[in-house]
C-alpha cells in the first residue's frame, strides 16, 4: 500500500544504518533476482511526491555507499552491484534536479515566491546529497555521478542558459525559442547556488571551464 511506503522507507534507513562490514553479506544474495535488495528496491522510490520518501532514499543509500568506502570491497560482486544501480539511480536524482531548475525558472517568471521559494529549497536538498555522494570520497561512484551531473542537469540547463544568453551567443539563443532557456537570474542564481554547494574539486573544475567556453559541447 502507497500509504505506508514511508513507514517502509524509515524501516529501509534505519536498517541501512545498522549495516556493518560484518552483517552487510548478509542482506546480499547474488542468486536471487533481487541480490540487494535493501538499495536496488529503495532507490526506485526516489521520484515519490512525498518530500519524506526521498529524504530517507537519501539517508539509506549515503548509509550503504559509507559502508563501501573500505577498499577491501571494491574487488566484491556487491560494490559492482551498487555502481551498476547507482548508474540508473543518479541519472534519476539528476533529472530530478533538472526538473527542480524548471520549477524555480517557471515559478520566478509568474512571480510565485512560494513556489519559487519551495523549489529552491528542494534542489538545494538534492545539491547537498550530490555533495553527500562525492564526500564518500569512492573514486569511481563520484565519477558516475559527476558525468550524471554534467551530462543531464548542468550542461543542458544551467550552463546553456548561460552561455546562450551572452550577447556573443547571436541568432543561436534566438533559435532556442522562448521558454527553453531559464531566464538570466535563475541561471546565474543556480550556477552560483552549484558552486557554493559542491566541494568536488573535479566537478568544479569542469563547471569553470565548460563556463569559459565560447561554445558547449556538442549536443548541449
Amino acid at each position: 500500500r502507497k500509504d505506508l511506503l514511508p513507514l517502509w522507507m524509515t524501516v529501509v534507513k534505519d536498517i541501512a544504518t545498522m549495516l556493518n562490514k560484518d552483517n552487510l553479506m548478509l542482506f546480499f544474495d547474488p542468486s536471487s533476482h533481487l541480490p540487494f535488495p535493501i538499495f536496488t528496491e529503495a532507490v526506485r522510490f526516489y521520484h515519490h511526491p512525498v518530500s519524506q520518501v526521498r529524504t530517507h532514499v537519501q539517508a539509506a543509500s549515503l548509509e550503504i555507499f559509507l559502508k563501501l568506502r573500505d577498499e577491501d570491497v571494491w574487488a566484491e560482486p556487491l560494490f559492482e552491484l551498487v555502481l551498476a544501480e547507482s548508474a540508473s539511480f543518479f541519472t534519476h536524482v539528476c533529472c530530478l534536479l533538472r526538473e527542480f531548475w524548471h520549477m524555480v525558472d517557471e515559478a520566478f517568471r509568474a512571480g510565485m515566491k512560494r513556489d519559487l521559494r519551495s523549489a529552491l529549497y528542494i534542489q538545494n536538498d538534492i545539491l547537498m546529497y550530490i555533495n553527500d555522494v562525492f564526500a564518500c570520497d569512492i573514486p569511481r561512484l563520484s565519477q558516475i555521478m559527476q558525468e550524471k551531473l554534467l551530462r543531464f542537469a548542468v550542461v543542458p540547463v544551467v550552463l546553456r542558459s548561460v552561455v546562450l544568453q551572452r550577447p556573443s551567443a547571436g541568432e543561436r539563443a534566438w533559435s532556442e525559442g522562448p521558454g527553453k532557456l531559464l531566464s538570466p537570474p535563475v541561471a546565474f542564481y543556480l550556477l552560483h547556488d552549484l558552486l557554493a554547494t559542491l566541494r568536488s574539486a573535479a566537478v568544479l573544475e569542469a563547471l569553470a571551464a565548460l563556463t569559459l567556453r565560447s561554445e558547449l559541447p556538442e549536443g548541449a
